[in-house]
Formats: structure tokens, C-alpha cells, sequence
């Protein structure tokens, strides 16, 4: 189980058709308050694909949220960002994966496996 969080309906739509014939089972939110009420109701994936840059709440504010949350601090989280010091913001978020956009999807799907095949 995989939940997306992507503003952009576009890559949030797409990611979402990849990773369903890859033969995930997936959930999408558009911002990081939609993801934590999928999360509040008992939706619990394997692994989050989050954007940094959403509005309403954006992924920086989602994973401090997500971190402070016991139930919810153990789901790896791989981050999809065009912005930034991806090293930095990788210390600063403790994620699992930087991904830069526009995203490769062969290095989602290795991404993917690693948050999921590393437990």
C-alpha cells in the first residue's frame, strides 16, 4: 500500500495509474492535511510519496505532524521535490529517498522496494 501526496493533479494522477499496473494498492492525497485524514481513518500504507511544495499544508508541516504521531512515525516517507538541497532536506525530514523531479520512474519503483524490503 502506497499513499501519494502530490498538489499537482497531473503527477499525482500518473503516479498514481504507474503504481496501481505495478500492482500496488494506492491512495492519493493533494496536500498534507488530505493525508492525514487518510491516515486518522485507518489507512495505513507501506511507504508515503510526498511532495514538499503543496498548499494547505506542505510536506514539511505533514511530516513534522506524521513524526509527532507514534502510530504514524515508522511509515518511511520518500520525498519528490524539484526544490532544494536534497541533502539537507533529507537530514531535516529523516526520509528514506530524495527524488528529484521531473521523477524517473524506475528509480520510484527501486525506491519503493527499498522502503519495503528493508523492515
Amino acid at each position: 500500500m502506497i499513499l501519494i501526496v502530490e498538489d499537482d493533479f497531473f503527477i499525482r494522477q500518473s503516479l498514481e495509474d504507474f503504481l496501481s499496473e505495478e500492482g500496488f494498492d494506492v491512495k492519493a492525497a493533494a496536500n498534507g492535511a488530505e493525508a492525514l485524514s487518510l491516515l486518522g481513518h485507518g489507512f495505513i500504507p507501506h511507504v508515503i510519496l510526498l511532495d514538499l511544495m503543496m498548499p494547505v499544508m506542505d510536506g514539511f508541516e505533514f511530516r513534522e505532524r506524521q513524526i509527532a504521531s507514534p502510530e504514524l512515525s515508522t511509515i518511511p516517507v520518500i520525498v519528490m521535490s524539484a526544490y532544494g538541497d536534497s541533502a539537507k532536506n533529507n537530514e531535516k525530514l529523516s526520509v528514506r529517498a530524495y527524488l528529484k523531479k521531473p521523477l524517473n520512474v524506475q528509480e520510484v519503483l527501486d525506491s519503493i522496494f527499498e522502503c519495503t524490503h528493508s523492515h
